[in-house]
């Protein structure tokens, strides 16, 4: 499975519970030049971390992103959780 996204598309991960870290596995052929802005927490890498129940992500203006995988690791209080695809 892959996920593709376009310049300027946008994305929202959401969670009932508080979201500490995304981890983006990106395909081949992937623009890693097109920056992914996070509407709140930093972005670094292939990794998002912050502390959100939503996180909306907007793709800059060159190329396309491809996942072939999202980690999404959760904190309610000390017990973490992971979720991917």
């Amino acid at each position: 499975m892959v996920i593709r996204l376009y310049a300027k598309n946008e994305f929202t991960v959401t969670s009932a519970s508080t979201i500490v870290n995304i981890t983006f596995g990106f395909g081949e052929d992937d623009s890693a030049d097109n920056v992914m802005t996070p509407s709140i927490g930093s972005f670094e890498g292939s990794s998002w971390t912050g502390s959100a129940n939503e996180i909306k992500f907007t793709l800059g203006d060159g190329g396309q992103r491809r996942f072939v995988s999202i980690l999404v690791t959760t904190c309610d209080g000390e017990l973490q959780e992971s979720a991917s695809f």
